[in-house]
């Protein structure tokens, strides 16, 4: 993303050196939590009435930040039941452990699909 929109309402620019990538992960994955609360991203939304939970996706950089999500989630409405990740750029995590602190969280079902193009 090239900004991000604040509660406020105004902009915040993208800045990669802004934050440590443990703490640029941390946030993708904290906005990646709260995005998933029943009801964040308005009305109309479809949401799970029979207690499946909520699957957490991601892509490239996604996915470590969708991995850190799922820990997150036990202090929060939402109940991760699974994770799908698209080319995750596990290599990139940026200190996922670092990140997540006294992050729980067990593991959930986790389907992951890898681009054959890296093979090359």
């Amino acid at each position: 993303a090239s900004f991000t929109r604040l509660a406020a309402g105004s902009d915040l620019a993208f800045a990669p050196t802004k934050l440590s990538r443990a703490a640029q992960i941390r946030r993708r994955a904290e906005e990646l939590l709260a995005a998933a609360v029943p009801g964040a991203l308005g009305e109309g939304l479809p949401i799970s009435s029979d207690g499946a939970g909520t699957f957490l996706g991601g892509h490239s950089y996604g996915g470590p930040a969708a991995l850190l999500a799922s820990s997150f989630a036990a202090g929060s409405p939402v109940r991760v039941s699974g994770l799908l990740l698209h080319d995750p750029a596990l290599g990139m995590n940026g200190g996922i452990g670092a990140a997540a602190g006294g992050g729980g969280g067990g593991g959930v079902p986790t389907l992951s699909y890898v681009s054959d193009e890296y093979d090359r």
